[in-house]
């Protein structure tokens, strides 16, 4: 398996509808897609950085993405 770069909340995202965007300009508009992500294992962030992703995506209602 090839190991993916290690990113970071600042990191530009470098695909998909949030390509040039910051994780953390993601995180606050959308974060069930980082989530999402996370689940498909595209990148590679600390345990911390995971965590706060999840915390944040379980706070938002469901169905519900900010616009930003």
């Amino acid at each position: 398996m090839e190991k993916k770069e290690k990113m970071s909340l600042n990191s530009i995202f470098e695909f998909g509808k949030y390509k040039g965007k910051k994780l953390s300009d993601i995180l606050k508009s959308n974060p069930g897609y980082l989530k999402w992500c996370l689940d498909k294992n595209f990148f590679n962030l600390s345990q911390l950085e995971i965590e706060e992703i999840k915390e944040v995506e379980q706070k938002q209602e469901p169905g519900v993405e900010s616009v930003v």
